[in-house]
Formats: C-alpha cells, sequence, structure tokens
C-alpha cells in the first residue's frame, strides 16, 4: 500500500494514503519549529506517517494540530506524542472527544448502536477502538479567530464545527489555503468501503461553516477525504466551488426528504433515515446516515416542528 506526499506549497506537504480513503496528515517546516495537522489512526500513524517523516528527514515534531476529535485525525496523536516529542493542540471541545475513548464512542456513535444490527455495532466498536490509543488530554487549546504566522505566512484559525462539535481549520491568508479536515462534506467520501452520505451532527453550524468558507478568498481547499463530486483530498478552481455548492445542495435535499418522510407518517430516526436513504437511492444505510438525519431531526425540534417523544430510542411526534 503505497504512501502519497504531495507538496502544497514550499515546506508544506500534504501525506495521502488513498488505499485507506484518508488523507494522513499535514506536515509544516516552519524555520523555527515543526507542525503536524492532524493524526490519523493508530494504524495509519504507524504505517504511513512515521515512514513519511522519515522520508522528509523529520526527527521531530514540535506541534500537532488537531482539526477536530474523530478518531481518525487523532487515534495516533499518542504515538506521536510519544516518538517525535509533539505537543499537541486543538480547541478545548475536541478534549471531550480525546480524554476517553469510551466516552468519544457514546457520545458520537452511541446512538446508532441501537438501529445496526449486533454484529454491524460489534464491528463498528470494535474498529473505533482498534484505531486509537489510550485517552489523553491536550497541552494547549486553539480558539477560533487566532491568528499567527507559520514561516512569514498569515494563519487564521477558522471555526468549522458542524461535522462535529469544536472543529477547528486553518486558513493561509496569502497562499489563499484552507486546511479543513472533515469540515465540508459535499456529497459525502469516496470510498472504497462505505456508501458516500455526508455527515454532520448540526446543521445549522454545518451551514454556517460554509457560509463562512464561502466569505474567505481561496485558491485551494484540502480535506481530509476525498469529498464528491470531487475524486481528491486536495480541490482548486472549478471543482472547489462545486464541492461548496454540493454541500449545501445535499443538506437542501435532505432536509426536503426528511419532511416528506414525516409527511409520510415516518415517526422514528431509524424509518425517516430508511426513507431518505431509499429516495436517494441508496440500498444499504451507512452509519454516517443515522448521524446527519437525527441532526436535521434536532433542527426541526428546534423550530418546534417535531418534539423528540424517546430522544434515545429516535421517536419524535409531529406538532
Amino acid at each position: 500500500m503505497q504512501v502519497e506526499i504531495s507538496e502544497l506549497h514550499r515546506n508544506i506537504y500534504f501525506i495521502n494514503a488513498p488505499y485507506y480513503d484518508i488523507g494522513v496528515g499535514i506536515i509544516i517546516l516552519d524555520e523555527e519549529e515543526k507542525i503536524m495537522i492532524d493524526a490519523a489512526t493508530m494504524e495509519i500513524a504507524s504505517k504511513f506517517i512515521m515512514p513519511s517523516l522519515n522520508k522528509l528527514g523529520i526527527t521531530k515534531i514540535d506541534k500537532l494540530l488537531l482539526t477536530h476529535g474523530d478518531h481518525d485525525h487523532v487515534g495516533g496523536a499518542v504515538t506521536l506524542k510519544k516518538i517525535f516529542g509533539a505537543k499537541i493542540l486543538a480547541s478545548k471541545t475536541t478534549e471531550e472527544y480525546t480524554k476517553s475513548p469510551t466516552m468519544a464512542f457514546q457520545k458520537r456513535f452511541g446512538l446508532l448502536t441501537k438501529y445496526l444490527s449486533h454484529e454491524q455495532a460489534r464491528e463498528l466498536e470494535n474498529s473505533y477502538y482498534n484505531e486509537r490509543e489510550e485517552g489523553f488530554t491536550l497541552d494547549e487549546y486553539l480558539y477560533e479567530d487566532t491568528r499567527f504566522k507559520i514561516n512569514s505566512h498569515k494563519v487564521i484559525i477558522i471555526n468549522m464545527e458542524g461535522h462535529i462539535d469544536g472543529a477547528l481549520g486553518f486558513y493561509y491568508e496569502d497562499l489563499k489555503l484552507l486546511i479543513c479536515g472533515d469540515s465540508i462534506q459535499g456529497e459525502g467520501v469516496l470510498s472504497q468501503q462505505f456508501t458516500p452520505f455526508p455527515m454532520y451532527d448540526n446543521v445549522r453550524k454545518y451551514l454556517d461553516t460554509i457560509v463562512r468558507v464561502k466569505k474567505l478568498d481561496l485558491d485551494k481547499i484540502v480535506c481530509a477525504h476525498p469529498y464528491l463530486p470531487s475524486y481528491s483530498p486536495i480541490v482548486s478552481g472549478k471543482t472547489m466551488k462545486d464541492l461548496i455548492n454540493k454541500s449545501v445542495e445535499y443538506v437542501n435535499n435532505i432536509n426536503n426528504l426528511v419532511f416528506e418522510g414525516i409527511n409520510k407518517q415516518k415517526t422514528t430516526l431509524k424509518e425517516i433515515t430508511e426513507y431518505v436513504c431509499r429516495e436517494m437511492g441508496i440500498n444499504i444505510v451507512p452509519t454516517s446516515a443515522f448521524i446527519t438525519i437525527k441532526a436535521h431531526l434536532d433542527d426541526l425540534c428546534n423550530k418546534s416542528i417535531i418534539r423528540w417523544l424517546d430522544e434515545n430510542g429516535g421517536v419524535f411526534e409531529i406538532l
């Protein structure tokens, strides 16, 4: 299995593991310090990150910046800290996901296990815990709108919540480059393992993030995965605009289908999710769909259109 190292700009490298459908991380060689953005999973950190760092002649990482707290972004953090001495930085909210793998799993995926078969739930749980190490606390917190310099480049920390709380992006103002993690989902991940479906847990925050991104002067966006309609995690030009526009379009399409399902008297999260996927031509419901549809139902609940009767059980009524 090969790893690809792309030079985004002088001394800024993107490590990509195409087989895993994941951009492993970003390496920034500053004149004074070496910085890495995201740590992938424990396995990928060992198989790809460390050999890539060796190939680049890197023996020390000063700072490891995390875009958010999902296991495929924080799983290798402890290894990188132990071997390369990295200080780990992220938002304070992200620490809620890094401190305890058990709590993080329940917070992120606990509800899903109610709608999966026993085998599927066990597989999800096992893969989650196998992809990350023990819990850890952060060495420093990062805050949105903070401005700093790396190699004389101006970098601004951007609030990128919506996919998950606490998500941050890193905007190189002069390079017109945004490193965004999983915060712009388009039509979902182009994957050999999963059916594409955009995943976000808060509709309003997700749309607000896209509005913020649209206001940035951008030439290039670097995502952690290849999100359709793009076939690469690095997007620019028309492909970049299509990715941003498709993100909004899919939110609207999903929202319309959720309303259709409600009008057809579907009154559980499971029924609505299966209906939306069926109408979208998806035969096997991906786990991400439950998270996204739950976000849409939460949004309708906040607008007093529905009310949860049993939120843990996914049962609601129409008001």
